[in-house]
């Protein structure tokens, strides 16, 4: 591994495979190093970037609490062209129990 640079992230610079030319970046994510490669290096480098920042959304998508996540879930429910389509009886009592039970709970505050 001589020669490829880290940065402060422990990312290595771009580099070119010498058995196919492609060229290879690398990333961390969820503790783990990642490849992307593409054949030229500003499109590895773009797609180095995309995957980064998805990274960075999956970890704010934490800010939606429970309470707002069973109320999209519960608004799923009754759609009867969606995998998870239920009964119109289903959906009242499972709304009840959300309204009930999760919402005003102090983990329905919970992000």
């Amino acid at each position: 591994m001589s020669g490829r640079g880290v940065n402060a992230t422990g990312d290595t610079r771009p580099y070119q495979r010498k058995c196919d030319g492609r060229w290879i970046a690398t990333y961390y994510r969820n503790g783990k190093l990642r490849n992307v490669s593409a054949k030229t290096e500003r499109e590895v480098v773009a797609k180095r970037r995309l995957a980064l920042s998805q990274v960075e959304e999956s970890r704010t998508a934490g800010t939606i609490t429970v309470a707002e996540m069973a109320d999209r879930w519960l608004a799923t429910l009754p759609d009867p062209l969606s995998l998870n389509h239920v009964a119109d009886v289903a959906v009242y009592s499972y709304s009840s129990v959300v309204r009930r039970h999760i919402c005003p709970a102090p983990f329905g505050a919970i992000p």
